[in-house]
């Protein structure tokens, strides 16, 4: 398994929750994050303050490695002409679910293994 973190615009969300290949081979999250190096600047009655530009961590744990290049490159496809962005690719070693502790029945289907109790 592996983690693809792309930070994007908010603006691209949708272009790239479209370009991804077969919606059962990955999980997807989002997160609001701001980007401090390129901030916005404002004026507000004179005085002048800067804030981060918004923008979206989206995380996507891909369960068939056999899709991550089509992933990274849906991305990359999507979010292009936007410029500003990363992605990140990491090693994803286990996926457990909170309520019940136990590993999630989804990934064993995905992966075609059994994971150890």
């Amino acid at each position: 398994m592996k983690l693809v973190i792309a930070v994007i615009s908010p603006d691209k969300l949708d272009g790239v929750r479209e370009a991804l290949p077969e919606p059962d081979a990955y999980v997807f999250y989002v997160n609001l994050v701001g980007d401090v190096r390129d901030p916005i600047h404002n004026s507000y009655r004179g005085g002048h303050y800067t804030e981060p530009r918004p923008r979206l961590r989206v995380e996507i744990v891909v369960v068939n490695e056999m899709l991550l290049d089509e992933v990274v490159g849906a991305v990359l496809g999507a979010t292009a002409s936007d410029g500003g962005g990363n992605i990140f690719v990491l090693p994803l070693e286990d996926w457990v679910r909170i309520p019940a502790n136990t590993p999630a029945k989804r990934v064993d289907v995905l992966m075609e293994r059994e994971l150890p109790s």
